[in-house]
């Protein structure tokens, strides 16, 4: 109770300055989502989520490019994914489900996933209504190389900072397009500046507060993860390794 009631108190305070910074009004636009991670020593980092991936995949007789195939969170259905324009890949508990030509296949025998060591592996026969086809999957994914002190910026799959569209008008007031699992909403609110922080108060959210940078027409929110959530599967593997981790939105003016 003391906790919320400090952070009442805080945001009370901050909006209660009623510091405008009249550059940011305006309408600005989700153009990319992720996180900044630090190297606390020199390690090989498995970018699941970039490109490109390597190796075989071959369904029946018909080979796949692994170049073309990208890994992402399916934010609809709350499953990962993996695809190209002809072939998706879905990742459902034990189970892999091969998606092609319109058709749900079912692998019978599982897969192996293992982002740690950057493998995908699956070999075996997948079903369909009384119809069977030959999966064969051997892939490595991305890989780079971090020095000690290093940053890299890695894909925000699961939107840390879940606003698509920022409005700042006058007076503080704000309208936003808020994510919610995989719904999109419009929200008022209201937004003021102190410093080089941009703090956001959404109805019926907890008040935010963010680092900003901008220039005329891009806008860059970061936050430090210092609180105890779980670190995103794509990168806990490497948590040991890693002795910082930043979320940013970058948003382009509209």
């Amino acid at each position: 109770m003391k906790k919320i009631l400090s952070l009442f108190l805080l945001a009370s305070f901050l909006f209660s300055c009623e510091k405008i910074d009249s550059s940011l009004t305006g309408n600005w636009q989700l153009s990319e989502s992720k996180y900044v991670i630090t190297a606390n020593e020199d390690f090989t980092f498995v970018d699941v989520f970039g490109a490109p991936w390597q190796g075989a995949i071959k369904i029946d007789d018909e080979e796949f490019d692994a170049s073309l195939f990208r890994y992402y969170f399916n934010n609809v259905r709350g499953q990962i994914q993996l695809a190209s324009p002809d072939l998706i890949l879905t990742f459902a508990g034990p189970k892999l489900e091969v998606h092609r030509n319109g058709a749900t296949y079912m692998l019978n025998n599982g897969y192996t996933l293992d982002i740690a060591e950057g493998m995908f592996n699956a070999d075996g026969t997948a079903t369909y209504e009384g119809k069977s086809i030959r999966v064969h999957i051997d892939l490595v994914m991305p890989r780079v190389e971090l020095k000690k002190g290093e940053q890299f910026s890695v894909h925000d799959a699961y939107r840390h900072i879940p606003y698509e569209k920022l409005s700042f008008n006058n007076g503080g007031k704000l309208q936003t397009d808020f994510l919610t699992g995989d719904i999109l909403e419009t929200k008022p609110g209201k937004w003021n500046s102190n410093g080089s922080q941009l703090i956001i108060s959404v109805k019926n959210r907890a008040t935010d507060i963010y680092r900003y940078d901008m220039n005329v027409n891009s806008l860059l929110l970061s936050k430090d993860k210092t609180t105890k959530e779980g670190t995103p599967p794509h990168i806990s593997p490497f948590a040991t390794k890693i002795s910082k981790i930043t979320y940013q939105a970058l948003y382009m003016r509209e």
